[in-house]
């Protein structure tokens, strides 16, 4: 299998499963043993580290640094084709999606931001990414919480974090108070 193929494949699947997955549910109920992230049960913290400026800096950073790589490289008409799928697939998601929507009605919920903030558009391009030699993955890390229907909310910055880096941290995790 071709370069290109095994990228179209690997793209694919990645949109069959966000297409298929079901955003914000809540239902994983297993304990889970990881201490490499945050986790929050409380709706008001999650939204208060939601609009922090370190998962808004960190969120932007990432976006823009994978978005150069993956504009520039050999692959971009794929990218350009596989964006407006996936965004199209988040915003019928959202839309359907009651926990979304009891969002908005929260004082100083900024929908717009939130849709951005969302890691889907961002793992896509990660992993094309990937195939033009990066190992990025700030948005890749975080679509597992995803798919066990949590809400990556926030970011605390690593400690060895400067300006130039790729993002490293920990993520908030909102589990709707499991």
């Amino acid at each position: 299998m071709s370069g290109i193929d095994e990228l179209k494949r690997e793209v694919k699947e990645y949109i069959a499963r966000v297409d298929t997955s079901n955003l914000f549910h809540f239902s994983y109920k297993k304990k889970i043993d990881d201490t490499s992230n945050i986790y929050i049960k409380d709706i008001n913290t999650a939204l208060k580290v939601f609009r922090d400026k370190n998962y808004i800096d960190a969120s932007s950073g990432a976006w823009e640094t994978v978005r150069y790589l993956v504009c520039k490289g050999k692959y971009n008409s794929l990218w350009e084709e596989e964006f407006y799928n996936v965004n199209i697939i988040v915003e019928h998601k959202l839309k359907c999606n009651e926990f979304y929507s009891n969002l908005c009605k929260h004082k100083n919920f900024d929908p717009l931001q939130f849709k951005s903030l969302l890691p889907f558009l961002g793992c896509l391009a990660e992993t094309i990414a990937y195939h033009q030699g990066s190992n990025l993955n700030f948005f890749s890390r975080q679509m597992c919480y995803y798919y066990m229907g949590f809400w990556v909310c926030g970011w605390k910055q690593g400690p060895s974090e400067t300006q130039n880096e790729y993002p490293v941290g920990k993520f908030y995790i909102y589990n709707g108070g499991i």
